[in-house]
């Protein structure tokens, strides 16, 4: 229904207005048996809206969720964004200390969680979460009743005490540069920041997406944590915007990937690497039929030659993007048919609205094969982090570049291969190593399904590598054979000093390798030993 003509407007729930006028009953929300039109949308919305308001939510407030992908999560987003809250999503798979700590660090007015998920209920972490922020008014559960505790749909009736004035002159009220959401970053170098995302980031975001991905009537399955600027963003923000077809899964399940792609007939498949792996691992995948898929894009992580030459036999556009939380949303894109060497090994171009440069270590932007620090520029990226006014500075140079952490390389296409991490980075005998340009090396063995290289100590070097590796189902490979598989591609002080062939990898919750865990066990093994 969207098109190249698709109008920027000022904030994500007034697409859901947008479409439930201009295309009223298609559908919006598919949830397991559940389908919601985008006529129902906007005016679920507009009740949970007048709910907040009722509630005594304002403008500025934040309000907090404890939730897995599924309607009520996005519905109570939207509500937000239209009344001016600022929304704060959960994991339900947070232990108690890490929700007590994003709730003191954020001071909610309100909190909605599920009752319980995947075995787990949370009226402990409620009482937890009462006592200890004192900003918290209101809990309302989800999925569920919880004793003392008011429920979605009492919530939801009580919206009827706000008036349509006050709803009117709220929603009037909202700039579209203003905070939208807080989405707190993985923390594994730190205790997590929350980056505040606005309303622009997210609607010019979403269809600056889309002018790369040339879907038209886009329809995706989206099972990453409500947490995740993925989720957000990349998924549903890019879907609403465009008027397409959310479909809704509460943990992710490649069995059930599957399925919803092909009786959905999705037009997108996207997901991290490791998620497309485990989809294309699962018995099901060759049976399915993927006839409606435009194009295939993964994130996060480089996708391994192997499979990239699978899925073109599939899916003949495929595209690997690169974004972070910082930027709100992706903004660099591989061509068009790229070939499999570009797909595998670069992120691809910057988007002409976001300017980037690399950066070498004297502050002086380096040229073709020249490596250094990837850095942008937008009026869509992050407004900062919250209550972090140092962490703001330190991420932004005065100029206004966006610092990511991350060490780049022009090629001479233009496309930008990532090399590693600046927080990775490690030195062995005077050199610097960069693990990714490692992994990657490591992922053009056969057989290797993926590879993740630590720094471990070292009485010569200080720092020698480490390389954990993965294998691709039913295939046996040596350390000595990946040892000399690697002295062939890199020069020797890169080349890991230990080999440790596993089963499957270490994941942190949106999929990417946890190399704090992979650092646990290898000081386990020391122990062992």
């Amino acid at each position: 229904m969207a098109s190249s003509s698709t109008p920027l407007l000022t904030c994500l729930a007034d697409y859901a207005d947008y479409y439930g006028h201009h295309a009223p009953q298609k559908t919006a929300i598919v949830f397991g048996q559940e389908r919601i039109s985008y006529r129902a949308l906007n005016k679920q919305v507009e009740v949970c809206s007048c709910a907040l308001l009722a509630s005594g939510v304002k403008k500025g407030d934040r309000v907090a969720m404890i939730c897995t992908p599924r309607p009520e999560f996005w519905i109570l987003f939207l509500a937000c964004n239209r009344i001016g809250a600022i929304w704060v999503g959960l994991n339900p798979k947070y232990q108690l200390d890490e929700l007590l700590y994003l709730s003191a660090d954020c001071q909610p007015c309100m909190l909605f969680t599920l009752v319980e998920s995947e075995g787990r209920r949370f009226e402990y972490e409620i009482r937890a979460l009462v006592s200890a922020t004192a900003s918290l008014g209101e809990v309302v559960s989800v999925g569920g009743d919880i004793p003392g505790v008011k429920s979605w749909q009492e919530f939801l009736a009580h919206g009827s005490e706000a008036s349509d004035d006050e709803y009117i002159a709220t929603m009037r009220t909202v700039v579209r540069s203003e905070v939208a959401l807080i989405v707190y970053t993985s923390g594994t170098t730190g205790k997590p920041k929350g980056a505040m995302i606005s309303h622009y980031g997210l609607c010019f975001g979403a269809l600056m997406q889309m002018k790369h991905f040339k879907v038209d009537a886009p329809s995706l399955v989206i099972n990453f944590p409500i947490n995740h600027i993925a989720c957000i963003a990349d998924n549903a923000a890019t879907t609403l915007v465009h008027g397409g077809k959310i479909i809704f899964q509460e943990q992710f399940n490649p069995g059930a990937v599957l399925e919803a792609m092909e009786k959905e007939r999705c037009t997108i498949w996207g997901g991290v690497p490791t998620m497309i792996q485990m989809v294309m691992d699962h018995p099901g995948f060759d049976k399915t039929d993927f006839s409606s898929v435009e194009i295939v894009i993964w994130g996060g992580a480089a996708l391994p030659a192997a499979l990239i030459e699978k899925l073109r036999h599939i899916v003949p556009r495929l595209m690997a993007v690169y974004g972070m939380t910082e930027t709100s949303a992706n903004v660099t894109f591989t061509d068009d048919y790229a070939d499999k060497t570009i797909l595998a090994g670069t992120i691809g171009k910057p988007d002409r609205n976001c300017d980037c440069r690399i950066v070498g270590k004297d502050g002086k932007p380096v040229k073709e094969g020249g490596q250094g620090e990837l850095q942008f520029n937008a009026e869509f990226l992050m407004k900062g982090y919250w209550e972090r006014p140092q962490a703001t500075l330190d991420t932004f140079t005065e100029e206004g570049w966006l610092k990511t952490g991350d060490v780049g390389m022009w090629m001479d296409d233009g496309n930008i291969k990532i090399v590693g991490r600046l927080t990775e980075m490690y030195k062995s005998g005077g050199y610097n190593i960069y693990p990714r340009e490692i992994e990657m090396a490591i992922e053009e063995i056969p057989g290797v399904a993926m590879a993740a290289v630590i720094a471990i100590p070292d009485e010569i070097f200080q720092e020698v590598g480490c390389a954990y590796v993965q294998l691709c189902p039913g295939q046996t490979i040596s350390s000595g054979d990946l040892h000399r598989a690697c002295n062939k591609k890199l020069a020797n002080y890169k080349v890991p000093k230990a080999f440790v062939v596993r089963k499957a990898l270490p994941r942190l919750p949106v999929g990417k390798v946890d190399k704090q865990a992979l650092k646990q066990i290898h000081t386990d093994s020391l122990g062992e030993s």
